[in-house]
């Protein structure tokens, strides 16, 4: 039969590898640097913690098919090691998805951040997702990993109508400016 210091030498603190996959995105975030022709901006700051992070978007259709447009999204941004490696995670977990897929990877995601949803992982890019959930225990962190998602939210909610279109009206990016220079800023005060 194993002691108590046994069994806390074999199993794995899920705390302790939470902090991993937040030190590893933030060590090296996926995701990361400008991109040239993206369509939308946004840039998002967390005044408290001096995060900032500007948002490029690029929508890819197929030709071939009728099918909704698929985001890709890249940063760039400095900030703590949590709004970093929170904005690597959500450029990951929803790129090549529709508008209307990423909102509710970002409405998931607030549960997991906040410490409402249940925790459960079905693939590895969930469970690094996941490692948001610790910094629920930490309340004046939560501003710190949702400033991504509320800055990509605001993104789509501005330039996507409810069904995921583009609205004619919206602020895309304009090729022969300097991509962000129509970005408009936002400042993540409270997450409720």
């Amino acid at each position: 039969m194993l002691q108590g210091s046994e069994i806390n030498k074999e199993t794995p603190n899920l705390g302790e590898l939470y902090q991993e996959i937040i030190v590893e995105h933030s060590k090296r975030p996926r995701c990361k640097g400008r991109v040239e022709g993206c369509q939308f901006c946004q840039e998002g700051k967390n005044p408290l913690c001096g995060d900032n992070i500007t948002l490029y978007c690029q929508l890819q259709s197929s030709p071939q098919t009728n099918a909704l447009p698929r985001i890709m999204v890249n940063f760039e941004g400095s900030g703590c090691s949590i709004s970093q490696a929170s904005t690597s995670m959500m450029c990951q977990a929803v790129s090549n998805k529709t508008v209307n897929e990423a909102r509710a990877q970002i409405s998931k995601v607030e549960g997991i951040y906040t410490g409402r949803a249940e925790q459960k992982s079905e693939d590895d890019l969930e469970e690094d997702v996941e490692a948001l959930h610790g910094v629920s225990k930490f309340p004046v962190r939560i501003k710190c990993a949702a400033l991504p998602w509320k800055t990509l939210e605001l993104l789509l909610n501005e330039n996507f109508d409810e069904n995921g279109l583009q609205r004619p009206e919206s602020l895309s990016c304009k090729l022969n400016e300097p991509c962000g220079s129509k970005a408009r800023k936002l400042k993540v005060i409270t997450t409720d």
